[in-house]
């Protein structure tokens, strides 16, 4: 193809062919280097068409480890980046010591614009080439490296959604999404993903309503929730207010925690009365005196106050707990003046007697507030002389032993205008002559018809 008066390459005209079993292309030094690329024929069990890339190999890739392959989508032979074989070594950017300090996920560190020699670099695509076009756009790879921070997630879930079995709305994971539910679309692919401001964190879920539970947080307020068919438990947080769903009944955290004040018009909050009512106390504050007033504590099974004196009684028989000079008194009024209280202890160490309503009783015979009450009832014990009944807080009513000392009785009790269609209490005991109680009071309940 040359001679020692032509220059080193020769012109071939279009579809010229050169047939040969080898073809050298020797390097500009074969002189003294002795260097050449030898193209070969392959066997006769195939036949092949090789063409050479596009572009000069030399300036696409002088330096890099790339090797020419056809590329389906551009129709034609590529420098791309080496590889083989049926396994590799990926090596991400980290320090010489061996405790993981940088974490050790292996992710995206880094992106940068390709450049020359990068597999799928285009100049038209390169802000530093002169050709470039930004209406392409810029091309970018990526780098990595171990980490412990991972960005630009959709979710993190414990399995697929369907599999070819069960098909699930959601499996256990934890979800980010945009609250209102749409892309934003803010310019860039960074910016849309930096703007999503809701996070999921669910056991999994299907169409099916199965059993789930869920936390859910968003910019205006925090759910926690619990789902059982179609009915859900639900904590909702909001701009100071809790609100309570329990199977759809709504409790609202003023139902948990009242607060009123009253004061008179004009006067300053120093003369207020409080009344704090929570969950499990009752607090009834005066004034500026609001460490003290009464207080009712469920959660301790007490009652405090500051109170020195605590009434009680009709006006006919008032008396007094009285702290004086450190001492505590139980009086009585007499006339404008407190003496002491005459106090009686029982001395009953234990009841000689008892009362038990029968079986399948009370009865109720007919309706409203004509229904008739019959209680039946058998006492036991040689001092019982009589026994006493009483419906709800109304005055008892005495019911003798029958004639022939059975120790049984039977009542009716006719309620008139002053029982209430609803459920009653019913209760007996067992008395002397002069109604002194020697046995323990029987209750049972009793509900009369509208």
């Amino acid at each position: 193809m040359t001679s020692p008066n032509q220059p080193d390459y020769a012109t071939l005209g279009t579809n010229s062919t050169i047939t040969a079993k080898r073809l050298e292309v020797r390097s500009d030094d074969f002189s003294t280097s002795s260097k050449s690329v030898c193209l070969k024929a392959y066997d006769s069990t195939e036949a092949y068409t090789v063409f050479l890339p596009k572009d000069d190999p030399f300036t696409v890739s002088p330096n890099t480890d790339t090797v020419l392959t056809y590329d389906v989508v551009q129709g034609k032979f590529v420098w791309k980046q080496g590889g083989g074989g049926g396994s590799f070594f990926i090596q991400g950017a980290t320090t010489a010591t061996k405790d993981d300090e940088n974490g050790n996920v292996l992710t995206v560190t880094e992106e940068v614009p390709l450049v020359a020699g990068d597999a799928g670099y285009d100049p038209t695509r390169d802000p530093t080439h002169a050709s470039y076009d930004a209406a392409l756009g810029t091309l970018y790879k990526v780098s990595t490296g171990f980490t412990d921070t991972i960005y630009n997630q959709q979710y993190f879930a414990a399995g697929k959604a369907s599999t070819g079995g069960t098909v699930y709305t959601k499996t256990t994971g934890m979800y980010f999404d945009w609250s209102s539910g749409v892309n934003p679309n803010l310019g860039t692919v960074d910016l849309n993903k930096q703007a999503k401001d809701k996070l999921l964190l669910t056991t999994k879920t299907d169409t099916n309503h199965i059993a789930n539970s869920s936390a859910c947080l968003l910019p205006d307020k925090a759910e926690l929730i619990h789902s059982t068919s179609q009915l859900n438990t639900k904590v909702s947080i909001t701009d100071n207010k809790v609100k309570m769903e329990a199977q759809a009944k709504e409790i609202m955290d003023a139902d948990l925690n009242v607060v009123k004040t009253m004061v008179y018009p004009l006067q300053s909050s120093a003369t207020a009365t409080t009344v704090q009512q929570k969950t499990y106390s009752y607090d009834l504050s005066f004034g500026s005196d609001t460490k003290n007033g009464l207080k009712i504590d469920n959660s301790d099974k007490k009652i405090s106050s500051d109170c020195t004196h605590i009434e009680f009684g009709d006006a006919n028989n008032k008396h007094r707990f009285a702290i004086v000079n450190g001492k505590l008194y139980l009086q009585k009024k007499s006339g404008d003046s407190w003496v002491g209280a005459d106090v009686v202890v029982d001395g009953i160490t234990s009841y000689t007697g008892s009362a038990v309503i029968n079986e399948n009783f009370p009865q109720v015979t007919g309706t409203g507030l004509t229904a008739t009450v019959s209680v039946n009832v058998t006492t036991t014990g040689t001092d019982v002389h009589h026994w006493k009944l009483q419906i709800d807080d109304l005055t008892s009513a005495d019911f003798l032993k029958d004639s022939t000392d059975t120790q049984a009785g039977t009542s009716a009790i006719t309620t008139g205008a002053g029982l209430q269609p609803g459920i009653h209490d019913v209760t007996v005991w067992p008395v002397l002559q002069d109604g002194t109680q020697i046995g323990e009071k029987v209750k049972k309940f009793v509900t009369i018809p509208a």
